[in-house]
């Protein structure tokens, strides 16, 4: 589970009865924001409307904020491969269901995903690194791995407490207006 993303109360109760009578090897759930509004809302619906179509035709993205797997199935498969930089449950999806796993999305209990990063880069901005990301998925491991390192870093929280191009782009501001200001008197 990602250290953004948040449980409900009732979480835990709701996911054992989904493990119990899904018959899944591989549980994964629906998220909701962190922040309700109609777009953050619509762009949810979305992506766990894909991914349950994507689980149901070929299973082939885990997202791995949070799913649940039987700890004996995860270790057969050996894990997630910690070389890659992006979706690394992809490679452990792939392995799993060649295995003879079953995967399942469900859309409750749902869990709380935090839309940090996705507020940080802005919804263009994001939209094209994750097309970046997807494409690099298919030319290869190695040009994935390169190009993940480059757009998509995962460091944890520290990305979101200092941004450079916003602190230029605030400097660049103060010193037109004080230019401004400066002309006026």
């Amino acid at each position: 589970m990602d250290a953004d993303s948040r449980l409900d109360p009732e979480f835990l109760l709701g996911a054992r009865y989904r493990w119990e009578t899904s018959q899944a090897e591989v549980l994964s759930f629906w998220f909701k924001p962190d922040i309700i509004n109609t777009r953050n809302e619509s762009i949810a619906l979305a992506v766990n409307l894909f991914r349950e179509l994507q689980n149901n035709l070929n299973p082939r993205y885990l997202l791995e904020a949070l799913f649940m797997i039987k700890k004996d199935r995860f270790l057969a498969a050996g894990g997630f491969d910690e070389s890659i930089n992006y979706a690394e449950g992809s490679q452990l999806i792939r392995t799993l269901v060649k295995q003879g796993n079953v995967s399942k999305i469900v859309r409750d209990p749902v869990f709380t995903f935090s839309f940090r990063r996705l507020r940080r880069m802005g919804l263009l901005t994001m939209a094209g690194t994750m097309a970046r990301l997807e494409l690099s998925n298919l030319i290869g491991k190695n040009y994935q791995s390169f190009v993940a390192k480059k757009i998509y870093p995962m460091v944890g929280g520290s990305q979101f407490r200092y941004n450079q191009k916003a602190k230029n782009q605030f400097v660049i501001k103060i010193k037109k207006l004080l230019m401004d200001l400066d002309r006026d008197f």
